[in-house]
């Protein structure tokens, strides 16, 4: 072979190489661009299940918040309907002791320790029954709220 035909081919090698290697760049650039798009695309619809779930456990939550609120509100009624029971029971006892035939040294001190120990039971019922609804309000409100 000539000097001239080794540099034509020489020369076309080259330019082969040179194309091949923009046509494999442009293959490549077309393939992450592609890639881009899907990571995107599947990062967008992460973000979108994240938040519709946090809307959906916020909701949950604020439901379980307001059911609580209702059964304090309850609880609060039922305390006092309470007080006024018992208010009612020791006025009838008050008057019951007004009443008695026995002798008035006798009647008061008994009518004051029955209304003392009254007193002393009907505080430590209230008091209890107050402690009891608030740790079934707090166990429901826990399972209401609690995910699933």
């Amino acid at each position: 072979m000539t000097t001239p035909t080794i540099a034509l081919c020489a020369i076309s090698a080259a330019i082969s190489a040179a194309g091949a290697y923009q046509w494999q760049a442009y293959r490549y650039d077309a393939r992450m661009a592609a890639l881009v798009a899907e990571y995107a695309k599947s990062q967008h619809k992460a973000v979108e299940h994240a938040h519709a779930e946090t809307i959906r456990l916020q909701t949950r939550k604020d439901q379980a918040e307001v059911q609580a609120a209702r059964r304090v509100r309850a609880a609060a009624a039922d305390a006092a309907v309470l007080r006024d029971s018992l208010d009612r029971l020791s006025d009838a006892a008050d008057t019951a002791l007004r009443e008695s035939s026995d002798s008035i040294a006798a009647c008061t001190a008994h009518g004051a320790t029955i209304t003392e120990l009254f007193g002393q039971c009907a505080s430590r019922y209230g008091d209890v029954a107050k402690e009891a609804d608030g740790w079934v309000n707090e166990s429901l409100t826990l399972r209401e709220a609690w995910s699933r």
